[in-house]
């Protein structure tokens, strides 16, 4: 039950209520994400995650953004651009499974679990591409009713994510609640 967010609502991305109410530096930071690390910015959008990690993992650190959208890939690169940023490394979201050269520190799923079928798989990929000691910060929307966001019957609570992670072997280190915005898990290999 799926719910892709519409490219052409991009715009609502980086507005400036958005970046108040998640403030995207200060959770990334939280997370434990920072300076010589690599992340993957998996459904990137038009970057409000990539840009902040950029500068977070810097310096001696990379962030690869990922969106199946052109559209977004190319908002994203214009974001980098504009700040001066030359640790972002961006490309389409492959139609076949996802490899990279060298496993990651981090891998990112802002607003995105809720938008794939199923949602497992996407997890079973990032569990994949994250080093041994590498995390997954999951960010999704509460399943509560709220003026913005998906629809209520495809969001996925903690919970659901978690009986989705734990056959993979992945257990929950760290959790943030901020309803009605969203909640944050960090995922380890256990």
């Amino acid at each position: 039950m799926e719910h892709r967010f519409d490219p052409s609502r991009k715009h609502v991305l980086d507005s400036p209520a958005r970046h108040q109410y998640t403030r995207p530096q200060e959770l990334l930071a939280w997370a434990g994400i920072a300076a010589g690390q690599t992340l993957l910015d998996f459904g990137c959008g038009t970057g409000f995650f990539t840009v902040p990690a950029a500068r977070l993992v810097a310096p001696g650190g990379q962030v690869l953004a990922t969106d199946i959208h052109p559209e977004m890939l190319a908002a994203v690169r214009a974001a980098v651009t504009a700040q001066g940023l030359d640790n972002v490394e961006i490309f389409p979201t492959p139609e076949a499974e996802l490899s990279l050269s060298t496993p990651v520190d981090w891998v990112l799923l802002a607003f995105v679990l809720h938008e794939v079928s199923p949602p497992g798989q996407l997890l079973a990929l990032a569990h994949k591409l994250i080093a041994p000691t590498g995390r997954i910060l999951v960010v999704e929307w509460p399943r509560e009713p709220a003026s913005h966001g998906p629809p209520l019957k495809v969001r996925l609570s903690p919970e659901q994510i978690l009986s989705l992670a734990r056959p993979l072997g992945l257990v929950e280190v760290q959790r943030q609640e901020q309803p009605p915005h969203y909640y944050a898990l960090v995922l380890k290999k256990s």
